[in-house]
């Protein structure tokens, strides 16, 4: 299997969004690296964020590798932490928070929070409960719901089919 560059990429973003986020890569022929705040951390999610900027931003990928997300769900790719859901969108931060918000999937008691990473080319987007009421299934729903928006955004604008007046830094 190959962790390609924008898995790469993805997990660094989430490691500087995410607090206590652990990231583990294990390369054949190499030490594994874990990063972030694990106690077996070989590496804070800052260092392991300057790797990737370094290392795998032009397409490059890691063959034989796996990457693992502490707390992250491989069936829906959220990473769930209490009430909130993180997740990654391609799109830059104002085509974000428009396609949340055209979508209405995050709206009271739920809150969307955007992050931009220009420098890794994504953006990660934290879903909340607010009223601290709302079931952890219908919180995933929702997370999933708006993670599905930005993709459709994403498909939608990069394809040519959409225009966006906030678009400007997305091709």
């Amino acid at each position: 299997m190959t962790v390609t560059s924008p898995q790469i990429r993805s997990a660094a973003a989430l490691l500087g969004a995410v607090p206590g986020l652990t990231a583990r890569l294990n390369v054949p022929g190499a030490d594994a690296v874990v990063a972030g705040a694990a106690d077996d951390a070989t590496m804070c999610g800052h260092t392991f964020r300057s790797l990737v900027l370094e290392r795998h931003l032009d397409g490059e990928g890691l063959e034989g590798a796996t990457l693992h997300l502490d707390d992250a769900d491989h069936t829906t790719g959220l990473i769930a932490r209490g009430t909130v859901r993180w997740f990654v969108t391609p799109l830059p931060a104002p085509l974000a928070v428009a396609a949340l918000r055209d979508s209405g999937h995050t709206r009271a008691p739920l809150q969307s929070v955007v992050r931009a990473d220009a420098s890794l080319g994504v953006s990660v987007v934290a879903v909340r409960d607010q009223s601290g009421r709302v079931p952890a299934g219908d919180l995933d729903d929702a997370a999933m719901a708006a993670s599905a928006a930005c993709l459709v955004a994403h498909l939608l604008t990069t394809s040519g089919l959409m225009s966006h007046p906030t678009r400007t830094t997305h091709p």
